[in-house]
C-alpha cells in the first residue's frame, strides 16, 4: 500500500492529485538539506554509495580505490557494513514515528507486516550494459567519490527498467544485504526502525509506469494508479554517472519512470505492507469505492 495523502472533503484520500497525494519533497540523501521543517544530515551525491537507503562508512570524498564489498556492503548475508541512514530513511522514519506510534494508531500499526521487505538493489554493472552483461563481483574495487572524468556504473534496476525488453523483478539480487526490514528473521537486514519504506522503479514497471526513454520507446501507460501527477521518489538506484554524480530513479511527472541526481528534490510517498490475513471490511479498490480493512 502506499501513501496518497490525507482526507479531503469532498472525496477521499484516493481523488489526491500531485502534492496532495504525498507528504513532501526530499532529497533520496544529502548532506544538508531540510524535509518539511527539519534539517538532516546525509551524504552528498559525489559519493557513489549515497545511493544507499543506508551508506557504509566509507568517508564522503574518498579517492582511493575500495571494493564493492567494502563501499556497498557483501552480497549475501551481510546486516552491518551499511550503518547511516539516508536522509529520505530518517524523513520516513520521523515522519512515522510521530503520525503512527500512538495510541490511536495503534488498532493500524498492528496490522503491518514486521518482515515485509524493500529492495534497494545496489547490484553493479559496467556503463551502457543491460541484463544481458554480468554483474560486477563484490571485489571490484572503484573510485567512490568524484566530479568529473569518473567511470559510469548502472545499478541493477536500471539494467532491468531501461533496456527494450524491460524485464522488471521483485526478487532482490544481492539478497539480505539490500532487503530492508525491521527483522532479520526472514531474509532482511533489519535496519528499518519501523515497517515502511518506499516502493522500487521494479514495482512501478509491474504497475505500467515503464521508460519513455529511446531504448524501449513509450511503454509507460500514464493512467496507472501509482500515477498521482506528481513526481514520486523511489527506493531503487540508477547510476553513478561519467560526471561523478549518483542517481536514483523517480515517477516523472508524466507517468513514466525517469532518474535524476540523489539530492534532487521528488515527492515522498511511503509504502506499506499489511500482514496476511488482514481482512477487508468494505470496498471494490476503486477511486471512489476504496478498501478499508477491519481494526
Amino acid at each position: 500500500m502506499i501513501y496518497n495523502g490525507i482526507w479531503r472533503w469532498p472525496g477521499t484520500c484516493a481523488n489526491n492529485r500531485t502534492t496532495n497525494a504525498q507528504l513532501a519533497d526530499s532529497p533520496f540523501n544529502s548532506n544538508s538539506n531540510t524535509v518539511a521543517g527539519k534539517s538532516y544530515t546525509g551524504l552528498q551525491q559525489q559519493n557513489m554509495h549515497a545511493i544507499g537507503y543506508t551508506y557504509s562508512n566509507v568517508a564522503a570524498g574518498t579517492t582511493s580505490a575500495t571494493a564493492l564489498s567494502t563501499l556497498l556492503g557483501a552480497t549475501g548475508n551481510d546486516t552491518t557494513t551499511n550503518t547511516n541512514s539516508s536522509t529520505i530513511k530518517q524523513y520516513i522514519e520521523d515522519w512515522y514515528s510521530t503520525n503512527m506510534v500512538n495510541a490511536s494508531s495503534s488498532s493500524y500499526t498492528s496490522m503491518l507486516e514486521e518482515s515485509a521487505g524493500y529492495c534497494n538493489d545496489r547490484s553493479v554493472y559496467n556503463s551502457g550494459s543491460y541484463a544481458a552483461s554480468a554483474v560486477l563481483p563484490d571485489s571490484t574495487t572503484v573510485i567512490p567519490y568524484g566530479t568529473s572524468s569518473m567511470t559510469r556504473y548502472n545499478f541493477g534496476a536500471y539494467t532491468r527498467n531501461l533496456n527494450a525488453a524491460q524485464n522488471p523483478s521483485l526478487t532482490c539480487p544481492r539478497g539480505i544485504v539490500d532487503t530492508y526490514s525491521t527483522t532479520t528473521t526472514s531474509g532482511g537486514n533489519g535496519q528499518l526502525t519501523h515497517p515502511i519504506a518506499l516502493l522500487t522503479a521494479d514495482e512501478l514497471s509491474f504497475a505500467g509506469s515503464g521508460s519513455s526513454t529511446a531504448t524501449n520507446g513509450s511503454s509507460y501507460n500514464a493512467k496507472s494508479f501509482l500515477h498521482s501527477g506528481g513526481y514520486l521518489r523511489l527506493l531503487s538506484p540508477s547510476y553513478r554517472i561519467a560526471t561523478g554524480y549518483a542517481g536514483g530513479f523517480y515517477l516523472w511527472t508524466s507517468g513514466f519512470l525517469s532518474d535524476n541526481r540523489v539530492d534532487s528534490l521528488y515527492g515522498v510517498r511511503p509504502a506499506i505492507s499489511l500482514k496476511p490475513g488482514t481482512i477487508v471490511a468494505s470496498g471494490t479498490g476503486i477511486a471512489t469505492d476504496p478498501w478499508t480493512i477491519n481494526e
